[in-house]
């Protein structure tokens, strides 16, 4: 058993161990390899299944394919397993919702990224509990914010919402800590005056790489 939770984004996952802790973004290539291991491919099987996905020679991408097959293995074997079991909870449409919180709530935090101010406000202290150990290096002192994200339970989920309207939600507080940081992460990108994110795939072929 391993305690990933996996999180579609896109064509890309995100894993996040609730053991350790730690937070993986995967790219196109490597998110297709972490499906290959659910399914229970060996390495050489999944070298084929990519080849052909990709239209690449074996003999270009068997190297690196073993490499990231691998390591990603070995980080799916050396935790306990929480599957996500709900995985179309993710499958969520935008929506308006009006958020019960305002500037009077108790458990609010002021978060700095790149060039953005965040004000996150928590429902109450067990949400807030949940995610702050690991983003607490993004806290300042309470200022202006630029954006204001809300963190609300609603029946068994837990919603985030950004001006009256759910950007994400999880089925949790569980699974609240990556969902954040990836929506914190990914509204300071898009609001960054300068900085250019350019998220890319790189194939190696000889001494050369193709991007």
């Amino acid at each position: 058993m391993t305690d990933i939770c996996v999180y579609q984004i896109d064509n890309e996952l995100l894993l996040f161990s609730q053991y350790t802790k730690n937070l993986y973004g995967l790219n196109t290539l490597s998110s297709y390899i972490w499906l290959c291991l659910e399914e229970n491919l060996t390495v050489d099987e999944t070298v084929v299944e990519i080849a052909a996905q990709f239209q690449i020679s074996i003999g270009e991408i068997k190297k690196d394919i073993h490499k990231i097959y691998n390591e990603l293995n070995n980080l799916r074997r050396s935790t306990y397993e929480l599957e996500l079991t709900d995985a179309e909870e993710f499958n969520f449409s935008y929506e308006s919702y009006l958020s019960p919180l305002d500037k009077t709530t108790p458990y609010q935090k002021t978060y700095h990224l790149l060039d953005t101010l965040f004000l996150v406000r928590y429902e109450n202290k067990r949400l807030l509990d949940a995610v702050q150990p690991a983003i607490e290096h993004m806290e300042v002192a309470s200022a202006t914010p630029d954006m204001i994200i809300d963190i609300i339970e609603k029946e068994s989920n837990c919603l985030l919402l950004k001006d009256n309207m759910i950007i994400n939600q999880c089925r949790d507080s569980t699974y609240l800590l990556p969902v954040i940081n990836y929506e914190i992460t990914r509204l300071a990108y898009q609001s960054s005056n300068y900085l250019l994110a350019v998220h890319s795939a790189v194939v190696g072929h000889g001494q050369s790489a193709i991007m």
